[in-house]
Formats: structure tokens, sequence, C-alpha cells
């Protein structure tokens, strides 16, 4: 049913049909028609599955937004050290430490999450286009439990000055690594990569336009904790991204049993169907810390043509059918 549902939704919504990109400095088309340079490659993924369940990323910004002029993607000096911070899990950490120089292995682990970072990343340029957020002049973002970078470098080119966040030090040395491969990504302000947690970003005062969480808060020690720290590394007005799957059957069968059972695609035990989120679930966390919900979408990936599509939550008579496994979110920090 829900292959079903999706492939008419993906006829009526084609500006967000997954396409096969080749290289690394490609562009992608928002739902306007314009041209709008996110640079998603086949190769780019989301940080889902980080290694730090805190993966809480920094943006090269201040509290105000602007960009420091200090981002250097290839630096050591400010990372910290992880392990008492309180949204940590350390087995979860060490999951993702073991298969760290898998990131960028488009068949490896991460398969999956390299096929859905240009809908994600697609569904993110277009929402901080609604809210005409300025990624063209350099605006801030942060990429929270950032993992090998997948996400962070899309970020990166599609203009914003970003920040990569994670709380194992092989995953940013991995991301800092992958990042030497595009004079781009090295650019003064544009990358920047810390092995560091949510709260100690939290603590370093720092805000940013666009506050960005992929795959990692289903690995965190406390949920509430954690989206509490997401909303406040964005500046008032600015927009924070969380995707996760949530807690039905249909998820336990796509994101657990298939992946990490039957295919062996995902090594077994990365999932904790227990810790998934409900749409509602989320939101309601989110408003609770500050922040309201403006969309909730569902990511479909369609396994034999290794596409990813994102879908509205409802399809006429059929309520939240879009959003029974994977789903993206966006939200909107309250100003005062």
């Amino acid at each position: 049913m829900l292959r079903l549902v999706s492939s008419s939704i993906a006829r009526h919504r084609a500006t967000h049909v997954f396409r096969t990109l080749p290289a690394q400095k490609h562009t992608i088309s928002s739902s306007t028609g314009t041209n709008r340079g996110t640079g998603i490659s086949t190769g780019t993924s989301s940080s889902t599955g980080t290694s730090s369940s805190t993966g809480t990323s920094s943006s090269s910004s201040s509290s105000s937004g602007s960009s420091s002029s200090s981002n250097d993607a290839f630096s050591s000096a400010k990372d910290l050290d992880t392990h008492s911070s309180p949204s940590v899990t350390a087995s979860e950490v060490d999951k993702f430490r073991q298969i760290s120089t898998a990131w960028w292995d488009t068949q490896g682990p991460f398969k999956h999450l390299h096929t859905m970072n240009t809908a994600r990343m697609q569904y993110i340029h277009e929402r901080l286009s609604d809210f005409k957020t300025p990624t063209a002049k350099g605006a801030s973002a942060v990429d929270v439990g950032c993992g090998g970078g997948l996400a962070a470098e899309s970020l990166a080119r599609m203009g914003l000055r970003t920040l990569g966040v994670d709380a194992a030090l092989e995953n940013v040395q991995v991301a800092r690594m992958h990042a030497l491969e595009d004079a781009a990504l090295a650019l003064p302000g544009q990358l920047e990569y810390r092995r560091m947690t949510a709260e100690q970003l939290v603590a370093e005062g720092r805000q940013f336009d666009c506050v960005v969480s992929l795959e990692v808060i289903e690995h965190v020690a406390d949920a509430l904790a954690f989206v509490r720290s997401l909303v406040q590394l964005a500046r008032p007005g600015g927009l924070v991204f969380v995707s996760t799957m949530s807690r039905t059957a249909a998820a336990m069968l796509i994101d657990v049993v298939v992946p990490e059972y039957i295919l062996g695609t995902v090594p077994r035990g990365t999932h904790d169907h227990a810790k998934f989120l409900k749409p509602e679930e989320l939101s309601e966390m989110l408003e609770a810390v500050g922040a309201e919900t403006v969309d909730v979408s569902g990511l479909v990936l369609e396994p034999l043509s290794n596409s990813c599509h994102v879908v509205p939550a409802d399809w006429g008579l059929l309520r939240s059918i879009g959003v029974q496994a994977n789903y993206i979110l966006c939200a909107r920090k309250r100003k005062p």
C-alpha cells in the first residue's frame, strides 16, 4: 500500500523525486523550478544514524547568526571530550565508531543514507526558501550528529556557512578528510567540523539560522533534552529540521527487520524500534521547548530503483499514510 500511494504521489510531485547525480557539485531544482545550486551528489547522505546520541553540531555563526571567520574544516583545535555529556550513550557512539570508515561507501552500511540525502536536502532547501532564509548570502547552519559529513557538505554547497558536530572523533576525522576532496569547501568560513555534543555547543551560546539533525534522535539517551538543545541552537525565527522513524509496525519492518535481519545491509542492533518517535510525539516535544512544527513529510525509499521520494503526510482520505516509516519534520523557533 505504501509503495502504491507513494508512486501516485511521486507523479504529482515530480520536483521531489530523488535523482541520481553523478558528481558532488551538481545542482538540484526547487519546487519553483529555479536552479538552487544545492550541490547534492549521489554520494552525499544525511547524518542518519550518526554515532553520537548527542550528535549536536555547531555552525560557524555567532548567536546573531553571523559566521565566524575562523572556520576550518580540518582543524582539531576545538574538539571537546564528549564522554560525560548527558545525552550521549556510549554504546550508541561505539556502533558508529566501528563503521566510521564506511561513511562514503555508497554500497556499504550507509547506502540508504546516500539515497535519502538528495531528497532531504531538497526538502530543507525548499523550506529555507519558504521562510526566506538567505542561503546565498551565507546564512548559518549546524548539522547535529554529522557522522562522516554527508549532510554537512550538502548544506555547505547550498551556500550555508556550516558547522558539523559529532560525539565520535572517528566520524569527525572522516568528515574532515572527505572535505579535502572539494576545494570549494575549504573556503574560509564555509565548513567546519568539531567533536562535541549539543549541550556543549549550547553552553558556548551559539545560535544558527538552520539546525539540522538527521536520523540521530533515535540514538540519544534523552529525546526531550536533545530536542531542547536543538531549539536552543536555533536563533529566534530559525528553522529546525529533524528526520527519524515513526514507532509503527511499518517502520519496524522497513527500517529494522528488512535491512538488519533479511538483507544484512545494516549491522544488526543499529536501531531500537522502542526509541522511534511518532511525528505527533516529536511535535509535542518541540512545542514544549519553544518551537512550532510547520511541516511533516514522509520519506519513502524505493529499494529496487535505489531512490527516495518526499511525500505528504496525508494523501486524500489516507491520513498519515506518508509518515508510517521515515519522515522529516520542519519546525520554527518562536520569537520572543
